[in-house]
């Protein structure tokens, strides 16, 4: 563990990582790759060569499973990089921003044919190994019930549906449980992750909202699925709920702040903005933190989000140049910024 405990030094480990992060041509590079080996040497030009370099990495799953690691292991470089009293704040975040890949995991589960969905799964060791299950041992059902309760009422909801909706519902409760620890604290600190838990949880609110569209949700039903603690944001969502065409709800929806990342440009179709959205907000508001002082928790967690997003693209980039997605339409669902 590391002496130095601060957030001038935290943002020096994630501006260095900034600037080593992978580019367009790296990206190309991976999905040009025919064989293992071909990844192996064009990632171990990259900070994953380190990592790389401890595995046996022998095929494409192996090379995954190392990414997935540093993941993993970059995420706990930066939490113990901080002042320890502040370490309860990012790591309340941090469970969080994993909610997004137990979505995925439930969403792979529920239907196997989802390879996007699977490689959006990455952990980094919030929930216990159970959760990334459909059957939650009885005993982490005791230790964790209201969100034992809220995944089984999701993975309901979808298959009564046929939507996959209601499983955001797990990512709001944790918006709604790091917004409450705000509330309740005096801290500037805390205070300092209010931003980034409100964009989280309009951007998944406006994922949950494409989603009952495009499968015809009724807009009282599509209502119970979202949550929001101010009755304007409320007021603004609740009128795209009525709006039964889900073109006409992207439209509406480019006018707001979140319009980047549903331009045109970025998809193909309605199913290529959902997997590619969330990862674009995020992206997006981390680097908007990381553009301003002071250094506060936010910024860890700025890392963190980045850190999640890239090791998204490489995993996805090896899933389609292991032939299990296509290439161009991977190229379509990548954030690269």
């Amino acid at each position: 563990m590391r002496l130095t405990r601060n957030y001038e030094y935290v943002y020096g480990l994630i501006k260095a990582r900034m600037g080593n992060r992978l580019k367009q041509y790296d990206y190309e590079a991976i999905l040009g790759c025919e064989e293992p080996r071909d990844l192996f040497h064009v990632l171990s030009k990259t900070v994953y060569g380190d990592t790389l370099a401890r595995f046996k990495a022998n095929t494409f799953e192996d090379i995954i499973e190392a990414v997935t690691t540093s993941a993993f292991n970059n995420t706990e470089n930066l939490i113990n990089s901080i002042p320890k009293s502040d370490i309860e704040i990012l790591v309340e975040y941090k469970k969080l921003l994993e909610s997004r890949s137990l979505v995925n995991f439930l969403k792979s589960s529920i239907r196997t044919d989802n390879m996007v969905a699977m490689m959006g799964v990455i952990s980094f060791g919030s929930f216990p190994p159970g959760y990334y299950d459909i059957e939650v041992s009885s005993k982490e059902k005791h230790n964790f019930p209201e969100l034992t309760q809220i995944v089984e009422n999701s993975i309901s909801l979808v298959k009564k549906h046929d939507c996959m909706a209601p499983l955001l519902k797990i990512i709001l409760f944790f918006c709604e449980m790091v917004s409450r620890k705000i509330l309740k604290s005096s801290s500037s600190k805390w205070r300092s992750l209010s931003k980034l838990v409100n964009y989280m949880t309009e951007a998944t609110a406006i994922e949950s909202i494409i989603l009952s569209s495009q499968s015809g949700i009724a807009p009282e039903i599509a209502e119970k699925w979202i949550s929001f603690k101010s009755d304007a944001k409320e007021n603004r969502f609740n009128i795209l709920l009525t709006e039964k065409n889900v073109e006409k709800v992207i439209s509406k929806l480019k006018k707001t702040r979140y319009g980047f990342c549903l331009e045109q440009q970025f998809y193909k179709n309605i199913n290529d903005i959902v997997e590619r959205f969330p990862y674009c907000v995020i992206a997006k508001e981390a680097h908007s933190i990381l553009a301003g002082y002071p250094f506060l928790p936010s910024t860890a967690a700025a890392g963190i989000m980045l850190n999640l997003v890239e090791v998204r693209n490489i995993k996805l980039a090896i899933a389609a140049a292991s032939g299990k997605l296509d290439k161009l339409e991977t190229l379509r669902l990548l954030t690269i910024s």
